[in-house]
Order: structure tokens, then C-alpha cells, then sequence
């Protein structure tokens, strides 16, 4: 009896120690560690599911559609139901084994694809156009375990302003640790417009919540969809864009390398941005995004670059308009100033001798500018090297209020500055005092150390449209419903030159197309007063660049341009000729002069 009373005991201290086992445990699940458990509890038991927001569109000035959506489709594969004959399926989405075999892999890894399921439909290939699944979904469903998911991509009724508007992919790691917004599905802005406006573009996800069971397969909505969310869609932007004049300056630049920019001069809005040779965006759409993107990446001219806001170039005779005021702003020069034309200084085309101050615009003096910028930098006095430090540093600072050698803060990502050069730059190039005015000269006509970018060369255009001042360029005008606001001090910008030195030089601008001997007069529009100053952008490379910068009417102008043409020779010859017709294309909707339209469209460089 005593043995049996003594297991009763034991057997009453082992359920003791158990129930108290069970008590603590008990409280560490309920109180110690309830938040864990029951996070946990949801993650085996509900999932999240995401609804992708529709991204906004994009629009010209006038409304016309740039960038918008499409449906497309991510073919999706059960892998617990796939069965198909490999080399039909291959054939039917034109892909090989290698490829079908890897993207199975993929799927299949879980440190890669951590929302794996059998019994999950899983992307086997995503976003497949409209066009391309149209012509395979009968084909595509006999195969058991194979599923549609509808996606939207971007879309470009006109394939125009590639570089502008940009495109979109597919975010990655990066992408994934900056931002807790995106998931390993998501595409966002890649370059142009969709990347600096990806934030106001892209919309709020939706997401819906489901209960599953021990196989991964969803049973119904959890708390009857108390905690689902509706997407809500990215805002649509309005650009400052003009795509008629867009599209045209596209087709000016046919088979040539270079740049066109055009700018409203009382708002700084960009109304054209072209970047040659440019290519259809709606490459860089769906599934063939990643075979077009490397072969327009590795074609020999560039075709990626954006060269409006980022080719820095010679920009040759134009800055001669800026160096004329800037004389006559320090008081080194008055209207009837002139020089003769000494060859033997610098190289220079033949033409009337002397020339007034207008005259040696019109017909762009080498001589002329030589001894007029040296004017500028030794005010006068005795060219020692003091002084030439003393006015290298003035100039600077009145070419720096043109906004010239710095981005000038345009609505895309990677402006680059340009350079103008100063004596600190001088001194790393030849040594501290190791050099004088003979050995700089060349920046009197825009050449030598001196760069700027075609957004810089137009910005030039507007400054003297706007007799001293301009606006920060711009692309988007409008975001949703809120118009945004260019014209307060953060925007808007003035020289050091006073406003009343600019009829000098706009009279010489004119007569550029207007009077006899002037170096654009082929590009004269009858009805308009063009204000314009051609360029020869030296090349140590091959043939030279043609540079033409002008506004329009000269009298309350409305737009203001550069054009950059690389390899194509003097300015009077291809640029000028090319922003004369988008000048005329803008202010009268229509081109008259077909001849030359056909004459600059068919003219090629490469």
C-alpha cells in the first residue's frame, strides 16, 4: 500500500509540473509575446494581395494625349496543375527551352520568390502587349494550370519626345531598400518625366486580404473585407510641351546628331526638346523592354543620350550677342564702336570693313570680338597681368548671371553645368601667370575652354528676347488639377546687363536674316521679324558643329530656340535654316516653304 500511495503522489507532482509548464507557456504566448504570435497567426493564415494603382498620363500644352495606359498581361502558371508539351509552349510564347527552364527556376526558388506556392498562381511572364496576347489566349488556355493577370503599361499614341517623357521598369533591389513603397512586382520611373514625377505619377496601391489554408490556397476574404483598400491613380501631368512642334523638329533632325530646344520667353515653359537621333518610345514597353533597351544602349550614335540637358559643346560665334552687351553694360563700347577686321589676329570670312557694333553681329567678326573682349578684360588701361586677372573675374561674373556654367534646374534629373572658364582654371592649364590675353582669346567667340549645353544656348535666346531676365526652364505646367507656379523669386532670374543695351543687339540679330551680307539671310520668314545669331562650333574631332540661336517676333517674342547640328559646318548652312522652320511652325501653325523643309529633312550626317 505504502508503494502505491507513493506513485499516486509522483504521478500527482509530474501533472504538477506539466500544468505549470502549461500556465507559463500559456502566459508567455497570451502576454509575454502576444503581439509576435499573433502577427505571426495572420501571416500563416491571411495574405495580402495588391492591386496596382493606374499611373497618371501625361499631356501636351494643348491636351493632346503623350503618355498614357494600356492593358497588358502577366501570364501566370499553377505549378501544382502545370502540365504542357515544353516545345509547343516555348513555341507559342516565342521563347527557347533554356529561357523556359530558367524562368521555371526562378519561380520555383524561394529566396528568390518568397510568395511561392504550388498551389499560387505564379508570374511566368509579365506584361505581354495587348496585340501579342490577342493572338495566342486561345492557344494559351488549352494549357491546364495556366492563368491571365491584368496589368496596365504605359502607352505613346505618338512616338515622340522618347528622351523627355522617359520610361519605366522594373524596380530592384535599390529600389526596394530606398523606398518601402514599392514591392518586387512594381515598375516605376526610369528616366525623363516618369522618374522626376515618379512620386505624383504613380498613384496608391489597393490591397485586399484573404484567408488561406494550409496549402496556400485562399477560402474568402478575411473580416469580410474590413481592412481591403481601393488603389487610388497616380495624378495626370500637363507638360509645357507643344507635340506639333515637337514632332517636327523631330522630323527636321532626321539623320542628324545634335539638339533643338525651344522656349516661351515670358514663362520659361519648354515647348520642344528635341535629342537626335531619338527613337520610338514604345520600344521600352512590356516585355521586349529588357532586348530593346540593350540594343539602343549599345548603338555606336548614342541613342539613349540625352543631349539637350547634358552634351556640353563649343557654342561658337552666338556668344557673341552676350559679349557685345556685356561692353556695352561696363562701358568699353557704345553702338558706333568698331574695329577693322584683322585677319591676322584670328581667322574671319570675308565681309564690309570696319563694322559697327550691330554690323559685327550680322556678320559675326572674329577681328571684331578678339579686340572687343580684350577691351572688356583690360577696361582700357594697361594690359598687364594684374588687370587680366582683375577682368576675367568681372566678365565671370556677368556671364555667370546668364545662368551660363551652372544647370540651370529643368524638371529632369542629370543637367549638366557647361564651363566657363576663369583664372583659377587658366593657372591649372598653364601655370600661375604663364599665359595672357593671346592665349585665351578664343573664348571671345565661343570657343576654346568655353561650354555650354542646348538648354543653356536657348535659355541665351531667351534672356535677350526678354531684354535681361528669364525663368527657370520647365517641363509641367500642371499636376492634377493644382497649376504650378513659375514666376516668383525662386524661378525667376535677372542678369547684370541693364535693359536698355538690348535694341543694339537686337538690331544686329535682325539684320542677320534681313540685310545683305548677314550670315543666316537664307532662313529670312517673310511676315515674322526673326532675331537670330548663327555659330560654327569648332570640332578638333572631325567637321565642324552648326549652332543657331534666335527669337521670335522681335517685338513681344513667343518663342525662343537653339539648334545644335554636330558635324554639319557653319550655322547659316543646316541650324539656321531648321529653327526658321519650327519657327514658323509654331507662330503659324503650318510650313510654307517646302522646298526648304524637304531641303533640311533630307539632309543627313551620318
Amino acid at each position: 500500500m505504502a508503494k502505491l500511495e507513493s506513485r499516486k503522489y509522483h504521478i500527482y507532482l509530474l501533472f504538477g509540473f506539466f500544468f505549470i509548464v502549461y500556465i507559463c507557456r500559456l502566459f508567455y504566448v497570451q502576454i509575454i509575446e502576444k503581439d509576435f504570435f499573433v502577427d505571426r497567426a495572420k501571416t500563416d493564415s491571411v495574405d495580402k494581395v495588391v492591386e496596382f494603382p493606374v499611373r497618371g498620363n501625361i499631356y501636351d500644352r494643348n491636351g493632346k494625349v503623350l503618355v498614357q495606359n494600356e492593358i497588358a498581361y502577366d501570364v501566370m502558371l499553377t505549378m501544382r496543375d502545370f502540365k504542357v508539351d515544353t516545345l509547343k509552349f516555348c513555341a507559342l510564347l516565342k521563347i527557347d527551352t533554356s529561357e523556359f527552364r530558367l524562368r521555371l527556376k526562378n519561380i520555383k526558388n524561394k529566396s528568390i520568390n518568397k510568395g511561392y506556392s504550388s498551389r499560387i498562381p505564379q508570374v511566368f511572364e509579365s506584361l505581354m502587349k495587348s496585340e501579342n496576347f490577342g493572338r495566342i489566349k486561345e492557344r494559351l488556355f488549352n494549357y491546364k494550370g495556366v492563368s491571365v493577370k491584368k496589368r496596365t503599361v504605359r502607352s505613346y499614341p505618338r512616338p515622340i519626345a522618347a528622351h523627355v517623357l522617359g520610361h519605366v521598369s522594373k524596380v530592384g533591389p535599390r529600389d526596394l531598400n530606398r523606398d518601402q513603397f514599392y514591392i518586387p512586382q512594381d515598375y516605376r520611373g526610369s528616366s525623363g518625366l516618369e522618374l522626376f514625377y515618379e512620386k505624383e505619377l504613380r498613384g496608391t496601391k489597393g490591397w485586399h486580404h484573404y484567408l488561406k489554408n494550409r496549402h496556400g490556397k485562399y477560402i474568402s476574404k478575411y473580416l469580410s473585407g474590413a481592412l481591403d483598400t481601393t488603389p487610388r491613380p497616380g495624378n495626370n501631368l500637363k507638360s509645357t510641351l507643344d507635340a506639333d512642334l515637337q514632332e517636327y523638329g523631330e522630323l527636321l533632325m532626321t539623320g542628324k546628331i545634335g539638339s533643338v530646344v525651344a522656349i516661351e520667353p515670358s514663362t520659361g515653359e519648354i515647348l520642344a526638346m528635341i535629342n537626335a537621333p531619338t527613337y520610338d518610345p514604345n520600344l521600352l514597353v512590356g516585355g521586349e523592354y529588357g532586348a530593346n533597351y540593350q540594343r539602343l544602349a549599345k548603338d555606336k550614335k548614342k541613342i539613349l543620350f540625352p543631349r539637350a540637358i547634358q552634351s556640353r559643346q563649343p557654342p561658337g560665334s552666338i556668344v557673341k550677342t552676350m559679349q557685345s552687351l556685356i561692353s556695352l553694360n561696363i562701358g568699353v563700347a557704345n553702338e558706333y564702336t568698331s574695329f577693322g577686321c584683322n585677319k591676322k589676329l584670328v581667322g574671319c570670312h570675308d565681309h564690309r570693313n570696319p563694322l559697327t557694333l550691330p554690323e559685327a553681329v550680322q556678320h559675326s567678326c572674329n577681328p571684331y570680338y578678339y579686340n572687343l573682349v580684350k577691351k572688356i578684360f583690360f577696361k582700357g588701361r594697361n594690359g598687364n597681368m594684374a588687370q587680366l586677372r582683375r577682368g576675367i573675374d568681372d566678365w565671370e561674373k556677368y556671364v555667370r548671371s546668364f545662368g551660363l556654367g551652372d544647370p540651370l534646374g529643368v524638371d529632369l534629373y542629370g543637367e549638366k553645368d557647361g564651363n566657363v572658364p576663369d583664372v583659377k582654371e587658366y593657372d591649372q592649364i598653364y601655370g600661375k601667370n604663364r599665359w595672357n590675353y593671346r592665349t585665351i582669346y578664343s573664348i571671345s567667340i565661343g570657343q576654346g575652354e568655353f561650354s555650354l549645353t542646348p538648354i543653356q544656348m536657348a535659355n541665351l535666346g531667351v534672356i535677350l528676347a526678354n531684354k535681361g531676365h528669364y525663368y527657370t526652364p520647365h517641363l509641367i505646367r500642371e499636376i492634377g488639377d493644382e497649376k504650378l507656379v513659375f514666376a516668383d523669386s525662386n524661378f525667376y532670374h535677372k542678369t547684370l546687363i541693364d535693359s536698355s543695351h538690348f535694341e543694339i543687339v537686337h538690331n544686329g540679330m535682325q539684320w542677320v536674316l534681313e540685310r545683305p551680307g548677314g550670315t543666316a539671310g537664307k532662313s529670312r520668314l517673310e511676315g515674322v521679324t526673326i532675331c537670330g545669331k548663327t555659330g560654327t562650333s569648332q570640332n578638333p574631332h572631325g567637321d565642324d558643329h552648326s549652332v543657331f540661336m534666335a527669337f521670335a517676333p522681335r517685338h513681344n517674342p513667343k518663342i525662343a530656340l537653339a539648334v545644335f547640328v554636330e558635324n554639319a559646318g557653319g550655322g547659316g548652312g543646316t541650324a539656321a535654316p531648321i529653327a526658321s522652320l519650327m519657327i514658323e511652325k509654331y507662330l503659324k501653325r503650318k510650313v510654307e516653304r517646302l522646298k526648304l523643309e524637304q531641303s533640311m529633312v533630307e539632309k543627313v550626317f551620318y
